[in-house]
């Protein structure tokens, strides 16, 4: 009796030690959220009352000798830039790795503010306006993308969250970005909950799964401007096209502007911005920036070259495997047909009746003396 006393004692006591130690995580926890909702904001309108936006309408962007450094360095990752993005305008931004593109786009979003010159929106400056109206403005999808351990419908939904919830809304924000096809086999569809903080029989989506819900949730903003910060990068070739396809729609009543490496998806954009070093040193469109035969060249044609290699390699490999499996029954006849045979000497000079010569041989000595012994058990 005492011993099961002292073990439902010490059991109680290791519950309690355990939970105490649990709450005063979470309150670590709290007070870091806590901090954050005390933060005064630095990104804040420069006239009061801030300028509104109207959405729904057709805008015009201007970047006027915009230079910009992150805080605490002393290197310009921007310079001098200048650029129009007119109405309906569908941009591609490339470039190598710290050329300066996500900087511009966050710039464009004031997420930052231009260390030198200024940004327009439909003629006033870009600090006049309402902060949350001009966030409200952009959908957006950044290489670190937002994932949230909730439903799918709210993740999409997340995109617009001032509005009421509409399902169909939702459907065809999916649709557009190709994530229907999965959701649907997901065990409560669009109220499967997502991740396991806090469900466990939440669902794990792969990266690429996530990032079409990402694009979806942009969709469903129904912003004037969409921005994509390589918004392909973990699909596979086909899904990558169907959401370029879905963004082709798009781009007759939008403002599109794509960061990418993948210089396929430049070829059917108005404007091309290559960026090199923080500066744009070129600005066409393909046609144009192929003719010029310079940086933008250089970088589509290795990649053209590249992805023509792979497609060599691989139709090389299927033509291997094909072989294999007609058997050596149809091998010389497959070579043949080939032109091996036909001309399968150095100097050009054709085979009797077009058949090999060690085919004939081989039928000689099939009836030589030897061969036609019988053979021993």
């Amino acid at each position: 009796m005492y011993t099961g006393a002292l073990t439902a004692i010490s059991t109680g006591i290791a519950k309690l030690i355990t939970t105490t130690a649990s709450i005063y995580e979470c309150t670590l926890f709290i007070n870091n959220l806590i901090d954050y909702m005390q933060a005064e904001p630095t990104i804040i309108p420069s006239i009061s009352p801030a300028r509104p936006i109207e959405r729904g309408i057709d805008h015009q962007i201007i970047f006027e000798n915009v230079s910009f450094r992150y805080p605490g360095t002393e290197v310009d990752v921007l310079k001098n830039i200048n650029i129009t993005i007119d109405p309906r305008d569908s941009i591609v931004i490339v470039g190598l790795n710290g050329a300066g593109k996500t900087t511009l786009i966050k710039l464009l979003m004031r997420l930052y503010d231009p260390t030198e010159g200024r940004i327009l929106l439909d003629g006033h400056d870009i600090k006049e306006y309402d902060v949350k109206a001009l966030y409200s403005l952009f959908g957006t999808v950044f290489q670190d993308y937002g994932k949230y351990a909730v439903t799918v419908k709210e993740n999409i939904a997340f995109g617009e969250i001032m509005k009421e919830v509409v399902d169909e809304e939702i459907e065809s924000a999916a649709q557009h970005s190709n994530s229907s096809s999965y959701i649907e086999t997901l065990p409560k569809k669009y109220d499967t909950p997502l991740m396991r903080y806090f469900d466990d029989n939440g669902t794990e989506l792969s990266i690429g799964q996530w990032q079409k819900l990402a694009i979806a949730r942009s969709f469903y903003s129904g912003s004037d401007i969409f921005i994509l910060d390589e918004p392909t990068a973990a699909l596979d070739p086909m899904a990558e096209q169907e959401i370029f396809k879905q963004f082709d729609d798009l781009r007759s009543d939008k403002t599109t502007i794509f960061v990418s490496h993948r210089l396929s998806s430049a070829t059917t954009a108005n404007k091309i911005l290559v960026m090199k070093y923080g500066e744009i040193i070129e600005l066409g469109n393909h046609s144009q920036l192929m003719e010029l035969k310079g940086e933008y060249y250089t970088l589509f044609s290795t990649q053209a070259n590249r992805y023509t290699l792979s497609l060599d390699e691989h139709r090389n490999n299927l033509e291997i495997k094909q072989r294999k499996r007609r058997g050596p029954g149809r091998f010389e006849e497959q070579m043949q047909n080939d032109g091996m045979f036909r001309e399968g000497r150095p100097n050009g000079e054709k085979f009797g009746n077009g058949r090999p010569p060690f085919k004939r041989e081989s039928a000689e000595i099939d009836n030589r003396e030897e061969n036609k012994r019988p053979i021993n058990m």
